[in-house]
Formats: structure tokens, sequence, C-alpha cells
């Protein structure tokens, strides 16, 4: 095949025959160890490699997550909070609102904006990537509904 040659790196997962394994790794590939055919459905992952400049056949193991798995992930491992420095020092700021996390606090006791930082003595806007207006209380960017 013309366009095989034009992928350096090929890699093969499970295929319903063993002839196949020479059409996607190259010629040869089979008899130097690409059982593609022998890969179980249950062994989800799991394929063969064949880098540019080689003829050696790699067997390898991607990790596999299902849907569940990343909910899981997601639901027990939060993201925690986001230390930020600046020139009057570091402090420490949440990465977004919500009702699961504090508002972050600044030294003074105050309710500060993970949106702004502190440049010298004065706050001065960050863009967060985001349209909608802060919602922290005492916030110079807080919407008119935000608690105060």
């Amino acid at each position: 095949m013309k366009w095989r040659d034009l992928f350096p790196t090929r890699m093969a997962l499970r295929l319903v025959e063993g002839s196949k394994c020479g059409m996607v790794l190259g010629d040869g590939a089979r008899d130097r160890g690409a059982r593609c055919e022998e890969i179980t459905e249950t062994a989800r992952g799991v394929g063969y490699v064949v880098e540019a400049g080689s003829r050696a056949v790699t067997r390898v193991r991607a990790a596999y997550l299902t849907d569940d798995d990343i909910r899981q992930l997601a639901q027990t491992h939060r993201p925690g909070p986001v230390l930020h420095s600046g020139e009057a020092g570091r402090r420490l700021m949440t990465s977004t609102h919500s009702a699961q996390q504090p508002e972050p606090i600044s030294k003074d006791g105050a309710a500060t904006c993970p949106r702004t930082t502190l440049t010298g003595t004065r706050r001065s806007s960050v863009s967060s990537g985001s349209s909608r207006p802060c919602r922290v209380s005492r916030c110079p960017g807080a919407s008119p509904t935000a608690s105060g």
C-alpha cells in the first residue's frame, strides 16, 4: 500500500485476521511478533507499534477509561485551590466559583474574586476566559445581584 509509508509510526489494535497485521504494520510484522488477531475483546488498549526507521515490533497497552470511570474520577478528585503569586506576595485563591467551594478570602478578610490579582497595591482585572460577571460578593467585577 502506498499510503502506509506516509505514516512514520504505525499502530495496530485487535484485528480479525493475522494477514491484516502486515497491511497495517508492514510486511513481516506478524513474523516478528505482532499477533493482533490474538488480542481478546477484553484486552482493551493492547496493540502493537512499529516506529519509523525500525522493523522492531513493540507490544503496548494504553489506559482505557469508561465514561463511568471518568465520572467517578471527577466526583472523587475535585480541583483544589490555585496558588497565584504577585508583587504583594503569595495568596491562595480558588479557581472557580461553586456552591461547594468557599469564597476566596483576602488578607483583610474580605471576599475576593479569583478573576483579579494584586498588582502593587492596586487590584487589576485578569482575563478568565468567561464573559459572565463575577458573583463573589464585594468583588470589583461582581454583578449587581451578588450578595453583599
